[in-house]
């Protein structure tokens, strides 16, 4: 298994805190124990990383607390995937035009105290005592705590563009220019970030059923880096006197990067250099001609713990370390706008014009969209596990003309089947309700779910190689790699590439994995109107309800989803420093258009 098992990490940290007797990551400076302890057992050792490991901030972490929803949805409520009837997740995911650096908010990450433990670690590891801790041991864990503070400076990055570069554990003695550093420019975040990786890439455990990041989880990460960092080069602008933005005229040497760290993952069968065997796109049960085998791929994909595609996932194991992505999160819904990013199955594109519209069946609706669809999503009628009943209308139009919104009121249909009053679900977006990455069990409480959270597979590594292959020039390979994941999605083949065609195949491949929101930053897209392909304005909500008059579903369009529109300021391609970081550090500066 090529993943965090959080059993362990629990495990770890109870080992520690039994064996340091008082909680000593808790209670006593990390730098008055590791002299004394952690580098002469081995126990403890291991403690200090797993400790690491479960404080870094990956996919379905909860943003805040468990009751208040997982991150990679705040996210996709931020961008055009999604909507939620979930009024916590508040103003900076709606993106109502009035962030300020008095609030706080879900998408910030700020984390330095994390920084300065993994500092602590790498500062001391010379101390580690190999008569009693292997070697390859010590050398592995030393990768992995500069793999994963990397990893951290990427969030930070990604977020609010440079930020203080810290490398040693600083002291309360420290200088005052030394503790209270300033903002360091956001192409050296980038550079020191990939150099890191390039600095432990072959220190890494290469096991793909270790259950800590490997050489593979670093070159992916390295492509990712890289790429973001390729098209804010592109895209973006330099301000603040590099503070923000990278010269673009380094995009190409980052796309070099991105494009190469990708195919080193990527099998020497589907054109990349990987001749290990080691990972391969998901096509357990696919049978070709056959769409719901496609679709059901697609979907176990995700539910599939240690599958042939996932580089790294984060798993759960019990209600401690459980997340919800069976109870109140499967409320999320996409938006008008994101169901018609779908092509049909013969790579068609018919745009649906849900205000008006009138079937028979909801199914009509969907029947012909491409098998990640059906992979992705269920709909009226299609129930979820025993004893579900999936109504996804909002009303009834009674033969008397009345509406009924009373969901115990129980009517028939002229063919005799049973419709209640209302739905039992919820339709803040629309009637079609996200079954990706859940599981068909209704859980009664929070964080009972163990489904795992993919951070990197190799379906995002054809993406980045292809991205970047046509940034640099390369179109026919960038085709190859789109239509590798085409093919394996169950839809035909593009005969030609152009950007929109990779960005329209990130945007469903990748659908609420946490991507599409950095992806429409990177590419500066994310200010443009909905109908540009960006997130300002109202996204359309469906409505749908039931006539008993002629016996149709009939659909409209509504806009009441949110009370105000969304808007994205092009000061929000940087994250806001809250005002109390600017208060206890007069060196940082604020980012433009707060």
């Amino acid at each position: 298994m090529k993943k965090i098992s959080y059993c362990l990490l629990m495990l770890g940290t109870l080992v520690f805190m039994a064996s340091c007797q008082k909680d000593v990551l808790d209670k006593k400076p990390l730098d008055k124990i590791l002299d004394t302890q952690v580098w002469e057992n081995a126990s403890l050792l291991e403690a200090y990383v797993t400790n690491i490991y479960s404080r870094i901030q990956l996919p379905l972490t909860y943003a805040p607390n468990p009751t208040q929803g997982e991150l990679m949805f705040a996210e996709a409520i931020v961008s055009d995937e999604g909507l939620t009837p979930h009024t916590w997740h508040g103003i900076y995911p709606r993106l109502f035009g009035v962030i300020a650096a008095a609030n706080s908010h879900y998408l910030e990450y700020w984390d330095w105290a994390i920084i300065r433990d993994m500092n602590t670690f790498l500062e001391n590891g010379a101390k580690i005592n190999t008569t009693v801790i292997d070697p390859t041991i010590k050398k592995e864990r030393l990768a992995e705590v500069r793999f994963m503070r990397a990893y951290t400076y990427f969030e930070f990055v990604k977020r609010f563009g440079g930020v203080p570069l810290i490398t040693t554990a600083q002291s309360v003695d420290a200088p005052k220019e030394e503790l209270f550093a300033k903002r360091e420019a956001e192409q050296k975040i980038y550079d020191f970030i990939l150099s890191e990786i390039d600095a432990i890439v072959n220190d890494l455990p290469t096991d793909v059923k270790t259950l800590r990041f490997t050489k593979w989880a670093a070159l992916a990460m390295k492509s990712r880096v890289a790429l973001y960092a390729g098209s804010i080069a592109k895209y973006g602008t330099v301000q603040l006197g590099g503070v923000l933005g990278i010269p673009s005229s380094d995009a190409a040497k980052y796309f070099k990067l991105a494009y190469d760290a990708a195919k080193a993952v990527i099998p020497t069968s589907d054109g990349g250099l990987d001749a290990t065997g080691k990972f391969s796109l998901y096509r357990v049960g696919i049978v070709p001609g056959n769409p719901t085998s496609y679709a059901n791929a697609y979907y176990n994909l995700f539910i599939t713990e240690g599958n042939s595609e996932s580089i790294f996932e984060k798993r759960y194991r019990s209600i401690d370390l459980g997340n919800s992505l069976n109870k109140f999160e499967n409320a999320f819904t996409p938006t008008a706008e994101f169901l018609n990013s779908f092509e049909n199955i013969d790579g068609s594109n018919p745009i649906i014009n849900f205000d008006g519209a009138v079937v028979n069946s909801q199914s009509e609706l969907w029947m012909k969209r491409e098998p990640r669809f059906h992979g992705a999503f269920r709909w009226d009628q299609t129930p979820w596990f025993p004893g579900d009943t999936m109504f996804t209308h909002n009303y009834v139009i009674t033969r008397s003309g009345s509406m009924d919104v009373n969901p115990a009121t129980v009517h028939y249909k002229g063919n005799g089947k049973p419709i209640r009053g209302a739905g039992n679900y919820a339709t803040t977006g629309s009637p079609v309700y996200r079954k990706k990455f859940s599981r068909p069990i209704l859980e009664v409480n929070w964080g009972e779910s163990t489904t795992p959270a993919i951070l990197y597979r190799l379906g995002e590594m054809y993406l980045n190689a292809a991205e970047a292959a046509f940034e640099l020039g390369n179109s026919s390979e960038a085709l190859a790699f789109v239509n590798k994941i085409r093919d394996r999605g169950g839809v035909s083949s593009h005969a030609s590439i152009d950007m929109p065609k990779i960005m329209r195949e990130r945007k469903i491949e990748l659908m609420f994995e946490g991507h599409r929101f950095y992806d429409l930053k990177r590419w500066r897209l994310a200010d443009k109107s909905i109908a540009q392909g960006g997130v300002n304005g109202r996204p359309n909500r469906i409505e749908v309800y039931y006539d008993l008059r002629d016996d149709k579903y009939k659909f409209l369009h509504k806009n009441a989803a949110y009370p105000n529109p969304t808007v994205f300021k092009p000061g929000y391609y940087y994250h806001v420093l809250r005002q109390g970081w600017l208060t206890n550090n007069t060196n940082l500066i604020q980012n433009p258009g707060y």
